[in-house]
């Protein structure tokens, strides 16, 4: 919603010509509020990642960086209601942040650092690398002691 809200608002004029009823030019106060509410949104949004197990709790604090950019801009785009270069900055940080936004995930997935450390160093973990030393059961179709097959 930034995204379109912002490049709605840069091309309002041409909506309007052609007839469509766009929140950028029939109520320009709301169409600045609905992008500054899914900015906020980003914050509990990257902090549910983290909550959820997918990324560890460096993720909440890297990813807000990038998503009090993107308020920041939608911050100055509510308040100056597209005008004064605020709609072009929000359009440019609303870019920017869904691939920052997902690299960042990438690299604070939960468990990576410590796998590319064990790779790097060599440590394994001695807990992967045990072998049960029972003998392995008989193969399915063989037969047992009563002579039928096992299953």
């Amino acid at each position: 919603f930034p995204h379109f809200n912002a490049l709605s608002w840069t091309i309002r004029d041409e909506y309007k010509n052609a007839g469509y009823r766009m929140l950028a030019w029939t109520n320009p106060a709301r169409n600045a509020r609905v992008a500054l509410r899914y900015s906020l949104l980003m914050f509990p949004l990257c902090i549910a990642f983290s909550y959820a197990g997918v990324t560890d709790w460096g993720f909440a604090v890297t990813s807000s960086v990038i998503n009090g950019w993107m308020l920041r801009e939608a911050i100055r785009f509510w308040r100056y209601e597209g005008a004064k270069g605020s709609a072009r900055g929000l359009f440019w940080a609303s870019v920017w942040h869904l691939p920052i936004v997902l690299v960042l995930a990438m690299a604070h997935k939960k468990g990576l650092w410590e796998k590319v450390w064990r790779a790097a160093v060599g440590d394994a973990g001695e807990e992967e690398w045990e072998y049960d030393d029972e003998e392995p059961e008989q193969e399915l179709g063989r037969g047992s002691e009563t002579g039928g097959p096992t299953r």
